[in-house]
């Protein structure tokens, strides 16, 4: 990889995310096609978002047919939904994590322009606010993957504002050799990976059209693709 990819790889997987909370990768993907001429995007209502490259110049007119790359925007992450107290924040957690990864475990969440340290006091087991359970699927359950918790209470650095993505405490990305190190790679590797290919196109133009179609929540159940079935987001 070329310094310039591997910069839009780092920027991308250092970015706050987590299911339905994909505001700041959307914002990072929309200054990437802005400075871009050949690119056009577009979102649907439901905030999946999907990028063109059309040829231009002498590859115009060329009627091969389009390839589609595609990725998700989200990360299993947390939610900020109240502070208890001064100290105290209460979290949903959204996505799919086994349980024996939280208790005490690092947290940090993006509030107001900044990170904000925690770590996990308590986790909310699964129903135990009176919420209906979710059941794992046959794909968790076949590697005895438990529930992970409705929620958590992490005491916290500062105040955080209600809706604030939250993310596991680990520090921002680094790359030894041919092994990144990061807070999350899953799936906005993947996303970095076709933004760089895109990167790549534009300043060497090719003669297919293609899209990259990036989807809003897939951690809790593909529910941005699944939308996007439905609206027909994908010509």
């Amino acid at each position: 990889m070329s310094k310039r990819d591997l910069g839009i790889l780092c920027d991308v997987v250092d970015l706050p995310t987590a299911p339905f909370i994909e505001r700041y990768v959307i914002d990072y993907i929309r200054g990437f096609v802005a400075s871009r001429p050949t690119l056009r995007l577009r979102s649907d209502r439901f905030g999946n978002l999907l990028v063109q490259y059309t040829p231009a110049g002498r590859h115009r007119r060329n009627t091969n047919r389009p390839v589609l790359f595609a990725a998700h925007m989200d990360h299993p992450g947390f939610v900020a939904t109240e502070m208890v107290d001064d100290k105290r924040l209460r979290a949903e957690f959204r996505g799919w994590v086994r349980a024996p990864y939280f208790a005490g475990q690092r947290v940090k969440f993006f509030s107001e322009g900044r990170w904000i340290g925690g770590r996990i006091q308590k986790v909310i087991r699964q129903g135990a606010e009176g919420r209906p359970a979710r059941r794992a699927t046959a794909s968790a359950r076949s590697f005895g993957a438990d529930a992970p918790p409705d929620a958590v209470i992490a005491t916290v650095s500062g105040a955080v504002t209600p809706g604030s993505p939250g993310m596991w405490g680990l520090p921002d990305a680094t790359i030894r050799g041919h092994r990144l190190r990061s807070r999350m790679c899953d799936d906005t590797a993947g996303l970095a990976a076709i933004l760089c290919m895109l990167d790549a196109i534009c300043r060497k133009p090719i003669a297919s059209k293609c899209y990259a179609f990036f989807t809003r929540a897939e951690e809790v159940g593909f529910a941005g693709a699944l939308a996007a079935v439905s609206e027909r987001t994908v010509p």
